[in-house]
């Protein structure tokens, strides 16, 4: 009976395989098993016995189910996903540290969060050793931020980055990164012309790059969009209504206007309705206080000039 001929990305797949050393891991044992049985499945039998050969795999040896084959390979194909991911972020800070001065340090605002979240995704994706690997490789990278790349690293699971307060922050919020369109120039250049689409997504997806006109930031601009959590603010919280003071229909400011009508308000409101009505020794009171406000309103300035009379001039 023919066979089929495996598709080139298999056979790629398994030459990686066949060429893995021979202290191999777990890791490493089921992914030959889920190719074997992919191969075994698919009847490609000429490739399976050339393999099984070649990794000294014995036809009496199980293959893996085709739900656990299927969840191996997935999970083989995130990991090169990740590992191409830290890659192509080292290429990015090579490219930050060999940019032109003027750009360099507007450049270098994305370098912080894209290392949270890479270290994020490979925590969330159970690669606890790869996360650790990329965290030591790439942590002096990270000026300025020494205290907060701490914390980080005692993020070892999805339920140790929930409590934590301060990147939880990074899954549910963009991070601000305020950069003039030069530089950002610089930036999408680069990413686009060496196929970065990793990096892309995971701008798109957690970073909100603000781009404005005129000349980079100055360093003391730079220094403070560092020191902040998510970055820069945005625009739209400068936009909204600012009012100083306090309302008018304050209680307070009756109190202070007026504090005799204000207590008699206090009063009815506890006694009641039918208690409300002001006695009389507070309407006389009241009324003395209206007398003596207007006598002190037309007091006059013993120092003021005195009136001319219209008919002497």
């Amino acid at each position: 009976m023919a066979t089929s001929a495996p598709s080139p990305a298999l056979a790629n797949l398994s030459s990686q395989i066949t060429h893995l050393p021979h202290n191999t891991t777990q890791e490493d044992d089921e992914l030959l098993k889920a190719v074997l049985g992919y191969l075994k499945k698919k009847n490609l039998r000429t490739t399976e016995a050339a393999l099984r050969k070649e990794a000294d795999i014995k036809d009496t040896d199980e293959v893996l189910h085709i739900d656990k084959m299927k969840e191996v390979l997935t999970s083989y194909k995130s990991r090169q996903q990740q590992e191409k991911a830290i890659v192509q972020y080292e290429a990015l800070c090579n490219f930050v540290e060999k940019s032109l001065e003027m750009y360099r340090g507007e450049l270098s605002l994305v370098i912080y969060p894209l290392f949270v979240q890479i270290y994020i995704e490979l925590v969330l994706a159970g690669q606890l050793h790869l996360a650790t690997d990329f965290y030591y490789k790439f942590k002096n990278r990270q000026e300025g931020r020494e205290e907060d790349i701490n914390e980080l690293i005692r993020i070892k699971s999805k339920e140790g980055l929930q409590i934590n307060s301060t990147f939880s922050h990074y899954r549910t919020s963009k991070y601000v990164v305020k950069m003039c369109k030069d530089s950002f120039n610089c930036l999408l250049s680069h990413l686009q012309d060496n196929l970065h689409v990793l990096l892309l997504n995971l701008i798109n997806m957690h970073l909100f790059v603000d781009v404005f006109d005129g000349l980079p930031k100055q360093p003391s601009q730079l220094a403070l969009s560092n020191s902040t959590i998510l970055g820069d603010g945005k625009r739209s919280v400068n936009e909204q209504k600012m009012y100083y003071g306090v309302h008018h229909s304050s209680t307070r400011i009756q109190a202070l206007l007026d504090p005799d009508e204000y207590e008699e308000e206090v009063e009815g409101a506890l006694l009641g309705a039918g208690s409300s009505a002001p006695t009389d020794a507070k309407r006389k009171k009241k009324k003395e206080k209206t007398i003596l406000a207007t006598v002190r309103k037309g007091k006059t300035d013993m120092y003021a000039p005195l009136p001319q009379d219209p008919d002497t001039i």
